[in-house]
């Protein structure tokens, strides 16, 4: 009996075996790894690496730590966000901790590619969605704007963003003079 399925690939892989040819694999909203054959080499270019990751087994019973929460991410926002999900470029699971999605500090790190956002605003290089509120993070019909960020807490969305410090405007420290506080800690009393 012969079995034949189609997966659908979200991501890509490499790695480097012990024969010294990087290989590149695919991988499924399932976490399933495959080769690929068939798929133009354009649409293998424009998936998302997965880096920072850790594996369990071994050859094609690899697992990578972190999918379950990974996988559905990139489906709904391949499916969902096409436009903006063509410009990630990578996908960082160094700080995913899988099954512990609730996890304070457990997110996903999505690096988006050069060149792919409008030259009229500063270049965004980076995107963090917190693997417990990634759903949520992930729906807003636009992006959100440069400027803004929140920091994690248990309740709190976690989205973080970094700017490439070559597209923005040089600091107005040097044309702001703030009042000096006097440090109170030295203070002498006559008596």
């Amino acid at each position: 009996e012969i079995s034949l399925r189609e997966r659908k690939a979200v991501a890509k892989v490499a790695s480097l075996p012990g024969s010294g040819a990087m290989v590149v694999r695919l991988v499924s909203p399932e976490g399933i790894q495959f080769s690929g054959v068939g798929y133009p080499s354009e649409a293998i270019r424009n998936l998302p690496e997965i880096v920072d990751y850790r594996t369990t087994g071994s050859g094609d019973k690899a697992t990578i730590e972190g999918i379950e929460v990974a996988g559905p991410f990139l489906l709904a926002a391949q499916s969902a966000y096409p436009n903006q999900y063509k410009e990630w470029s990578a996908l960082s699971l160094r700080d995913c901790f899988g099954a512990q999605e609730d996890s304070p500090g457990s997110n996903l790190r999505v690096t988006l590619r050069r060149g792919s956002q409008p030259a009229d605003r500063p270049l965004l290089t980076e995107i963090v969605f917190s693997t417990a509120n990634w759903r949520n993070e992930l729906a807003p019909a636009s992006p959100p704007k440069p400027t803004s960020s929140s920091f994690p807490s248990r309740t709190a969305p976690l989205r973080v963003l970094s700017l490439n410090p070559a597209s923005c405007p040089p600091p107005l420290d040097d044309q702001i003079q703030a009042p000096s506080i006097p440090d109170r800690r030295h203070r002498h009393r006559d008596p």
